[in-house]
């Protein structure tokens, strides 16, 4: 499954079926993984989160560092 697929279904199982992804910002890559900075709508408003995809690509796996809202 492509990377922007599955974060819309991570998005829209977390935030609402309504949620739609308006952009996917690469942060960097280390040892264990890569930090994305995921732009999304909700409820009429621009919401951002970071997560950290572990073994290089595997989104499947990701941990949640932080959640900023706008």
């Amino acid at each position: 499954m492509h990377l922007n697929l599955k974060v819309k279904n991570y998005l829209k199982e977390c935030f609402g079926p309504e949620t739609r992804l308006t952009g996917i910002q690469r942060l960097g890559e280390g040892i264990h993984g890569v930090a994305y900075l995921l732009r999304f709508m909700n409820s009429h408003e621009e919401n951002r989160l970071i997560i950290k995809t572990l073994f290089l690509a595997a989104i499947a796996m990701s941990w949640i560092f932080q959640a900023l809202a706008t």
